[in-house]
């Protein structure tokens, strides 16, 4: 599991600075153990607040824009993400 994560804030507009956590990652920083985030990513998923990818062994996630960012305007990717999410409903 890869989650996405901006390494200064949520509204840093740099792609770089992008990074991926795996499980135990995610599980040490918000400090849960790796069954909980699975948990809490399955139910996160039921809800529609994040979308699963999977390519080879690797799953990504993608959390909502809405969810994900503080932002006022749109972006190309918000709206590219939104679309994502609409055509899962």
């Amino acid at each position: 599991m890869a989650i996405h994560y901006r390494k200064i804030n949520s509204t840093e507009q740099n792609p770089q600075a992008l990074a991926h956590l795996d499980r135990e990652q995610l599980a040490e920083r918000i400090g849960h153990d790796v069954d909980t985030v699975t948990r809490m990513f399955t139910k996160l998923r039921g809800r529609k607040a994040i979308l699963t990818t999977r390519s080879g062994y690797t799953t990504r996630y993608l959390v909502h824009p809405d969810l994900m960012f503080c932002q006022q305007q749109e972006t190309d990717w918000t709206r590219s993400v939104r679309k994502m999410f609409e055509q899962h409903d």
